[in-house]
């Protein structure tokens, strides 16, 4: 081999191997990137439907602008009510009940009930969702456990998310 085909091997190689590099650099800080910001759920290929989980910033802000409309909420709820979602996704559900309990002191009952009544629907259907998937892939007696804890769950995010007066041993209780 000559020397200028040598020459020329040695160039191409080293131009392969920069071009590697960099697509590596650059996939990797995109790859980087997407995890960083959380990756974005995919919706079920045979359903269709979004797995369950915390909704994402579009969502949460559509959703908030119906139950707004639905509620008929002041421009000055509204206000209060964006200061709250600033905070971002609760940490905790605890953190979720607190935000809700504030949320609570802003709109009024019937505006209460608008948005009890919407976001108990999305539990629900975020339930359902879990408990099909868990039909699909559970055995029967590991599927029969965690429906139980399932609905044990759902009683106790139901009871959290009723209304003051309607809670049992609350004021507007007339059991006694």
């Amino acid at each position: 081999m000559t020397e200028a085909k040598k020459t020329k091997s040695q160039v191409w190689k080293v131009v392969v191997a920069s071009l590697v590099i960099v697509a590596g650099v650059v996939y990797s800080s995109y790859s980087l990137f997407t995890f960083a910001r959380g990756i974005p759920p995919e919706p079920d290929p045979i359903t269709g439907e979004r797995p369950p989980g915390p909704p994402s910033k579009g969502e949460a802000k559509a959703m908030f602008r119906e139950m707004a409309e639905e509620a008929e909420v002041t421009w000055g709820q509204k206000l209060e009510l964006r200061e709250l979602r600033k905070e971002g996704q609760p940490g905790s559900p605890e953190e979720g009940f607190e935000r809700f309990e504030k949320a609570r002191e802003i709109l009024t009952p019937e505006q209460q009930e608008v948005f009890r009544s919407r976001i108990e629907g999305r539990m629900e259907s975020r339930i359902r969702q879990r408990l099909d998937k868990a039909r699909r892939t559970l055995p029967p007696d590991q599927y029969k456990i965690f429906e139980e804890r399932i609905q044990k769950r759902r009683e106790e995010m139901r009871a959290r998310f009723q209304p003051e007066e309607a809670k049992p041993g609350s004021a507007g209780d007339v059991g006694e």
